[in-house]
């Protein structure tokens, strides 16, 4: 008879979740604090909150992340988050800004809300009523 291992997320309590993944920095984390790749995909997000290019935003939604692209010229093969759309982003700390790369990490889980702190909100448009 074949012995079968459980393993339970420590975060989130899901049991027997995948681990046969390719070695990144999710993985380091899954194995280090024995959780699962949700689990893990959001702790190294929240590691990444003092980055300047980490935005934090509570919305209808919940608690989403998003990441700020490098503003490079636009090339017929270049892509960019959210299709190239302009957001303007106004942060807690003051810094405003407006960009056309900014890709989204997702909704967090509500159990690994308490892993962020919300940094930003998004800005109006002067042409928006």
């Amino acid at each position: 008879m074949d012995e079968q291992t459980t393993n339970k997320c420590s975060k989130c309590g899901k049991v027997n979740y995948p681990t046969g993944f390719f070695e990144c920095e999710e993985t380091i984390i899954m194995n280090n604090e024995n959780v699962c790749f949700q689990c893990a995909f959001w702790i190294s997000r929240a590691k990444k909150q003092d980055d300047k290019r980490n935005v934090v935003i509570k919305s209808d939604e919940g608690m989403e992340v998003y990441w700020l692209g490098a503003n490079l010229p636009l090339t017929p093969c270049g892509f960019r988050g959210f299709g190239g759309r302009k957001f303007v982003i106004k942060f807690k700390n003051g810094r405003a800004l407006t960009t056309t790369n900014l890709w989204s990490h997702g909704t967090v889980p509500s159990y690994s809300e308490d892993l962020f702190t919300v940094n930003a909100e998004f800005g109006k448009w002067e042409d928006e009523k």
